[in-house]
């Protein structure tokens, strides 16, 4: 929870979120790796998916801060 608190607070809340839909995939590689679970069709579904979102959200995340980028170079000008 602190490790959190200081992310919210001074980090770049953006990526926090996008890394955030991570630990599911690291609970499952866990759990797996473990012997606790098994790989499955829905798994790799569902692990693919989740990726994907986080691939969306991190290309948006760079086209966020790339606007933000130019938007500050424009206006000191």
């Amino acid at each position: 929870y602190p490790l959190w608190d200081y992310g919210v607070k001074k980090g770049n809340i953006r990526f926090l979120a996008i890394l955030n839909y991570l630990v599911p995939i690291f609970s499952m590689f866990l759990l797996v790796s473990t012997g606790q679970a098994y790989i499955t069709l829905s798994l790799v579904v569902a692990v693919a998916l989740v990726v994907f979102g986080v691939a969306m959200g991190g290309v948006s995340e760079l086209n966020f801060s790339q606007q933000n980028q130019l938007k500050q170079i424009y206006l000191c000008d």
